[in-house]
């Protein structure tokens, strides 16, 4: 991930701001004290807030009761702490068909010993808006389409490429997917989904066919010496990239960003990972700037060590003068570097666009060393109207 920060694997998340829909509520479990010995052995009132939670439930015997003797709606079902098997998690699937459920989250925490098998078509009709799995085994295709689900997240999973697209393809109203940990490569398909996420993973391959996309994050590594190709199509409202040009080919449309052959002009906010001291590198990130040029904010991460000729070859490329007549100098607001060493490239690349841009406004300075941020003070003289701050780094970069 990148700048951004990580939830619990109970409901995994990786980088990038979390869109508004299905905001989950707050997660206030039972409380074993405040109930009498006849409550937790079977009694009327086992939800508290819509929650079963079996952190407070403590056994599969109470998660039973709770879900067939409350006549509170469950809106909440989250199963993270005990340990379970696919009968167990079927029979409470059913439960849940009454209960106004809109949340699941489950972890399984026999792993890595043992990989329940997760019965996902055990959750038709349950009305289940947001899914969330942990160390489990899909092993089938949805047999029902999930007309409810909204939000689908599954981290440390194995489902193939095809089972996943399967059930993508079913769920007719889908608007998120998050994979972390994902070792299969990834074709879906989706007239409704708004958002992807792969974070931590490696694969070959990931092609999204998504209309109403607007942000894709692509944390990933290829797993052979070749790059990892990620290809969007029909994505018109993509608004959003995250991604990187060292371990990655990004095609939109069938063109390589990294060739700059054709304008996209959507996109808004890029947060791109580039390798510096190559060459190569550096002229695809110019392309890339060519490519989208109405981009408003712009993360660059420097992904690599200091080169010894990094000076000579930062006079050499001249970026002030290859990005004067840039578009992308009228319309970008905000300039944030990570992994900054405040070395020639960054400093040559930052300096031009205050030299240049008309439009920018903002410029964040991120490192994890507080001689960086020294060093970028004497070395740039921002105008009046550039705010500059400065950032200590909090998690890894982008992989």
């Amino acid at each position: 991930g990148v700048g951004e920060d990580f939830s619990s694997c109970s409901s995994m998340r990786g980088p990038g701001p979390q869109e508004e829909a299905a905001a989950p509520t707050a997660r206030v479990g039972l409380d074993p004290g405040s109930c009498s010995q006849e409550e937790m052995g079977g009694g009327e009132d086992l939800v508290s807030q819509n929650l079963v939670h079996d952190l407070t439930l403590v056994s599969t015997n109470n998660v039973t009761a709770a879900l067939s003797k409350t006549s509170s709606p469950v809106s909440h079902f989250r199963i993270d702490s005990i340990l379970f098997v696919t009968e167990q998690l079927d029979d409470w699937f059913k439960l849940l068909v009454t209960k106004k459920v809109k949340e699941v989250v489950v972890v399984n925490r026999r792993w890595p010993k043992t990989v329940v098998d997760f019965p996902i078509n055990g959750l038709d009709n349950t009305g289940v808006q947001q899914l969330s799995i942990c160390f489990c085994k899909i092993p089938d295709a949805l047999v029902y389409d999930m007309d409810t689900l909204l939000v689908l997240d599954l981290s440390h999973c194995y489902i193939s490429k095809e089972t996943l697209h399967d059930m993508v393809y079913r769920c007719k109203k889908l608007r998120e997917i998050h994979l972390g940990y994902h070792k299969e490569s990834v074709l879906v398909s989706s007239g409704t989904l708004q958002l992807i996420q792969v974070w931590f993973s490696q694969m070959d391959l990931i092609e999204v066919r998504a209309p109403l996309l607007q942000k894709i994050t692509v944390s990933a590594v290829p797993k052979g010496k070749d790059k990892l190709r990620a290809r969007l199509q029909g994505c018109s409202e993509l608004h959003t990239l995250v991604g990187n040009i060292s371990a990655q080919a990004i095609l939109i449309e069938g063109h390589d960003i990294r060739m700059g052959t054709k304008l996209m002009t959507t996109l808004k906010n890029l947060h791109i990972g580039v390798s510096l001291s190559k060459e190569k590198e550096r002229k695809h990130l110019l392309n890339i700037f060519k490519y989208f040029p109405y981009l408003e904010k712009l993360t660059l991460w420097r992904m690599d060590d200091i080169s010894s000729d990094e000076a000579v070859e930062a006079a050499i490329d001249d970026w002030a003068d290859e990005l004067r007549a840039f578009e992308i100098m009228r319309h970008l607001c905000l300039l944030k570097f990570q992994g900054f060493k405040g070395r020639d490239f960054e400093v040559c690349i930052v300096e031009a666009f205050l030299k240049l841009s008309t439009s920018l406004r903002d410029l964040v300075i991120e490192s994890d060393t507080e001689d960086t941020f020294e060093r970028a003070k004497s070395a740039f003289k921002p105008p009046s109207q550039v705010n500059v701050s400065y950032q200590k780094s909090n998690v890894a970069a982008l992989e």
